[in-house]
């Protein structure tokens, strides 16, 4: 069946020759469309800094310095961006030498950006200290003196909590 190749093809990433892989995911997760009904919207995300470091074993990725990301209409700026995967391989073996599927391993777990961020989608922004994404609980945590504009609207507190699936905050 066609609606299962995207999950039946293995996608490896070694870094320097290690083992185990860097990310070890079927085909169709990796690129977000594994069952041809992409249960999200991705756009390209493009992403600058001055440094960047991939710390494999512990899979995060931290940009450095005059950090900028674009994807579609957000805009979000900060001095370091933090991105954490899932950790485990894509598949593991149990001590009966049976193959375990875990299948979240190298998906985006959490992203962290600190030191002066600022976000902006249109006419809103935001800024603070900190701001922490959640995949699994798709919120977005504006902290470090957070404030969030909509247009003349302002919110301000010890922490902003924006509910992306439910546009509120």
């Amino acid at each position: 069946d066609e609606r299962w190749a995207r999950r039946k093809v293995l996608l490896q990433i070694f870094f320097d020759g290690e083992t185990p892989p860097a990310v070890e995911a079927p085909i169709g997760d990796f690129f977000g469309d594994a069952w041809d009904e992409a249960p999200y919207k991705s756009l390209p995300l493009d992403i600058t800094a001055d440094r960047l470091e991939y710390e494999y074993k512990q899979g995060i990725i931290v940009y450095r310095g005059d950090v900028r990301a674009v994807q579609g209409d957000v805009k979000m700026r900060s001095d370091e961006l933090r991105i954490t995967l899932a950790s485990g391989g894509a598949t593991s073996s149990s001590g009966a030498g049976k193959k375990i599927e875990q299948p979240d391993a190298g998906r985006l777990r959490e992203v962290v950006a600190s030191g002066r961020v600022r976000i902006d989608q249109g006419t809103r922004w935001a800024v603070g200290g900190r701001a922490t994404f959640d995949q699994q609980r798709r919120t977005l945590v504006l902290s470090e003196n957070p404030v969030l504009h909509d247009g003349p609207n302002e919110v301000a507190g010890d922490r902003v909590v924006v509910f992306l699936d439910e546009n509120r905050s």
